[in-house]
């Protein structure tokens, strides 16, 4: 599946959290730090310092989230519940070697019609 213009008012599977802010918006002291020479937590990834945790309203990978009510502000809401912010992407090779292989081995089912969302248009003008 390629890049989906996906709004919050769409099905949703999973939100990820990582501890990599986007720099000018997060304080450091808002994030968690990666385990020291751990690759693999309970629901997430540790990747070159990164961690990466998936967030789910209940145990059941093959259902829907509650809906987003505010949106981006719901999201940062839940990644917060685990100490974390909305995942940062940096290239390609993250979403393809770190957050597919990590939401197939939680049993999330990626062709499914409900999208995990990655980025957000800021400008709304798809760039």
């Amino acid at each position: 599946m390629g890049v989906e213009d996906w709004g919050f008012q769409h099905p949703m599977q999973a939100l990820i959290c990582s501890d990599q802010p986007p720099a000018p918006l997060v304080p450091p002291a808002a994030v968690a730090q990666c385990p020291p020479g751990r690759t693999e937590i309970e629901n997430g990834r540790c990747v070159d310092g990164v961690m990466y945790r998936v967030w789910d309203d209940n145990d059941d990978p093959l259902d829907d989230l509650a809906p987003m009510e505010q949106g981006i502000l719901t999201l940062r809401e839940r990644c917060a519940e685990l100490s974390l912010l909305p995942v940062r992407i940096t290239s390609a090779a993250v979403i393809d070697d770190i957050l597919r292989p990590m939401l197939q081995k939680a049993g999330y089912d990626l062709s499914r019609g409900s999208g995990v969302p990655l980025a957000m248009d800021f400008n709304m003008r798809n760039t």
